[in-house]
């Protein structure tokens, strides 16, 4: 009895985490004195997500003769609400080629009004939801790998209104991977998802994807990604019914052991059945071409131009936008003590058709700083800080138009 006990136990791993965290975003924007024209002043308009509170982790695993579980809980207790959320795993080997795996995430949110002053947004609705799922995997040996899956989730709301409503959705998807020369591969899927609202019928819809990627990496070096997905989506309405294509390009080339060339360009088709002034047809694309310099196996530069345009379709309008900007990024990692990436993108996009002060030229700078950092270790555990700090201004040709957004987040976590 104890060498099986002993083995069961050897099979087990438990391990929490707990900490403190806090979120801040702000929004600022300009407003021009009428009386005198001056540059406007800054106020600020909107302070959301802002929190701070503590939580704990407890997960759960048990890998044992074919069978795995996986359980993890979240229990998150903040300034503005309590946070429960359980995520259940169990996974099957039923063969030596065919698994299955069913999974189970509930999560409940309860927003509390014990510290008024810090109620800094509307945006604050309890709410409950579910989603179950169960996979399906089929290795055929030599040949491709085969997987099914199916989903069903659903949102309550105990106070909904037209923006915050229940519905119950289901997913279920079918997709082959194949593995070709050396790490070269194929997948191609078809998704299906339905969505039953409680609001009204017209936030009902059907939806249909196909989906395709391949990946190659060739001897000499280069490497050549390409992806494609389409979806067709159906309302009641016609207004709100559309096509949508995704494709994608991307390719990387190695000039040294140490210098890397990358070319990335996604594109994006829109058209509804029916089109009009809210739902329009539209074409975007976004081209990034950048070059990635790692000095050091721990510091890392990565810079490059960016274009993206937006174009109304079958005829321009006011909506059509050009964009051209330039990003700098630096990644600086130290094994598994610290990780440290600062970016900084400047740009600019313009309107050529705007006929009115909604839609203006306007000048933007995204700063973005993100930490991890492993204060100390301890056997089988840790302190750790993580950190992100995003800011966004942007400078508009009308000045009233000006906007900047700031988000900050700070998490101090010990794990076990």
């Amino acid at each position: 009895m104890s060498v099986l006990l002993l083995a069961v136990l050897s099979a087990v791993t438990i391990n929490h985490e707990f900490g403190v965290a806090g979120d801040y975003t702000n929004q600022s924007y300009g407003i021009i004195d009428p009386d005198t024209f001056t540059d406007p002043e800054v106020w600020d308009t909107l302070d959301i997500e802002t929190e701070a509170g503590g939580f704990w982790n407890l997960g759960l695993d048990i890998d044992r003769g074919g069978t795995h579980l996986v359980a993890a809980n979240d229990l998150n207790v903040s300034t503005r609400s309590v946070r429960e959320a359980l995520a259940l795993s169990l996974g099957q080997n039923v063969t030596s080629n065919l698994g299955l795996r069913f999974r189970n995430d509930a999560e409940l949110r309860y927003y509390h009004n014990a510290l008024p002053q810090l109620a800094d947004t509307g945006f604050q609705k309890d709410y409950w939801s579910n989603t179950s799922g169960l996979e399906l995997g089929f290795d055929v040996g030599p040949g491709p790998t085969i997987s099914a899956s199916d989903e069903i989730q659903f949102f309550c709301y105990p106070r909904p209104d037209s923006y915050n409503y229940d519905y119950l959705l289901n997913r279920a998807k079918v997709g082959l991977w194949q593995e070709l020369d050396g790490i070269s591969s194929l997948s191609l899927d078809y998704d299906w998802s339905r969505r039953w609202a409680a609001v009204a019928d017209d936030q009902d819809y059907v939806e249909h994807g196909l989906g395709a990627d391949l990946d190659l990496y060739f001897d000499f070096g280069p490497r050549l990604g390409l992806s494609n997905s389409a979806a067709r989506r159906r309302y009641a309405s016609a207004g709100r019914s559309y096509w949508e294509e995704n494709p994608c390009v991307r390719v990387g080339v190695d000039l040294s052991s140490r210098v890397e060339l990358s070319l990335d360009d996604e594109a994006r088709w829109t058209w509804y059945d029916s089109p009009n002034e809210v739902y329009s047809n539209l074409f975007e694309n976004r081209l990034e071409l950048g070059a990635e310099l790692r000095a050091t196996p721990e510091l890392g530069f990565r810079a490059g131009p960016q274009y993206a345009l937006g174009r109304s379709l079958p005829n321009p309008t006011a909506d059509d936008y050009r964009e051209v900007s330039v990003s700098v990024e630096v990644d600086y990692m130290r094994l598994d003590r610290l990780w440290c990436s600062v970016g900084d993108r400047l740009g600019l996009r313009r309107y050529p058709l705007a006929d009115s002060s909604f839609l203006s030229n306007y000048v933007f700078n995204e700063f973005s700083l993100m930490l991890n950092w492993t204060i100390l270790k301890t056997v089988g555990g840790g302190l750790f800080l993580s950190g992100l700090v995003s800011i966004s201004p942007e400078w508009h040709r009308d000045k009233s138009s000006d906007l900047t957004t700031r988000i900050f987040t700070l998490e101090l976590k010990y794990g076990l």
